[in-house]
């Protein structure tokens, strides 16, 4: 069973709003997008968000969506992750995406299910000689994802496994780009290709 884990639990103080409310181009949340480009390849899905953001869980769960508020996320994105992991017990593997890339293409993440059930340990696409999101991670990784903590994600854990990364090129910009400020929603979304392969959502 692969787990998708949106990482929505940010405190968005370069945004100056909330920004995984913030409504794109196509009408939906920023946070909602970044949940319906993950989903075709998950089997099921988990947004993490702080205790503040009561608003976003209420959006996250009025779509039908499964959140976890995370107490430990205001420590960072580390233990936000760890806890999305230990809250998935049965999980097989994890894909991991942030809630702040909205125009990642759901075929990128389709792809890295598609390695991590074909036995790859970890998994991530390449754009523009760039790593990018989202991250796949075997299910014998568990225990490492569940002693994350600080602000730097799994960064570490993917430098002490870089022999077991397989990575695989993609023409997928939104694979990279994460949203800090308002202006780069516009000028992400206005991208021929972006538009071309992600405006309604479904890739």
């Amino acid at each position: 069973m692969i787990q998708g884990i949106i990482l929505a639990a940010g405190r968005s103080s370069r945004f100056g709003s909330e920004k995984m409310l913030h409504t794109l181009a196509n009408g939906r949340p920023m946070v909602i997008q970044s949940a319906i480009n993950l989903l075709p390849a998950v089997d099921d899905l988990l947004v993490v968000v702080n205790p503040a953001q009561l608003a976003v869980l209420d959006c996250v769960q009025m779509n039908g969506m499964r959140a976890l508020v995370s107490s430990n996320s205001s420590k960072g994105m580390g233990h936000s992750l760890a806890d999305a992991v230990q809250a998935t017990p049965d999980a097989d593997g994890w894909i991991v995406a942030l809630g702040d890339m909205p125009f990642l293409t759901p075929q990128t993440a389709c792809r890295v299910a598609q390695k991590l059930v074909s036995g790859r340990r970890l998994v991530a696409p390449v754009c523009e000689g760039r790593r990018g999101h989202p991250v796949g991670f075997e299910g014998s990784m568990r225990s490492e994802l569940s002693a994350l903590s600080g602000d730097v994600g799994a960064q570490k854990l993917l430098r002490r496994h870089a022999a077991d990364l397989a990575l695989f090129p993609v023409n997928d910009v939104g694979s990279l780009q994460d949203i800090d400020y308002i202006d780069d929603c516009l000028r992400l979304f206005t991208s021929e290709q972006i538009k071309s392969e992600q405006v309604d959502g479904t890739g």
